[in-house]
């Protein structure tokens, strides 16, 4: 069993809420959202294949990865806020498939992995 994807949450437009019905929400889910140890290695184990995987792409939304955590540490004033949140909520999906930094981890993915683990 897994947990339920995050982007289930997103069932509302965050401008047509009051500041403090947002908070109210945020609040709620930060308390109801538990996920178990167990339901961690279920999609662990079910995603591996990672970009390969919908599922992995899936619950991949909604979350902080290491590049947007990047984006965050390294953000300017005059930087748009609401930018870096359309980017965590995925509100503009970008291909990346194109990119040849992507498309180089890509293609030494496994090679990378075996080094690294031996």
């Amino acid at each position: 069993m897994l947990f339920q994807l995050l982007s289930c949450y997103r069932d509302h437009d965050p401008n047509e809420c009051t500041e403090e019905e947002l908070g109210r929400r945020c609040a709620d889910f930060v308390k109801d959202f538990t996920v178990t140890e167990i339901q961690c290695e279920n999609l662990e184990k079910m995603t591996r294949s990672q970009s390969q995987s919908m599922l992995w792409q899936r619950h991949r939304e909604g979350r902080i990865t290491a590049t947007i955590a990047h984006d965050v540490k390294t953000l300017r004033l005059k930087t748009s806020r609401e930018q870096v949140l359309n980017k965590i909520l995925k509100v503009k999906q970008t291909n990346l498939s194109k990119v040849e930094a992507v498309a180089f981890g890509r293609k030494y993915e496994k090679e990378a992995k075996n080094m690294y683990c031996t």
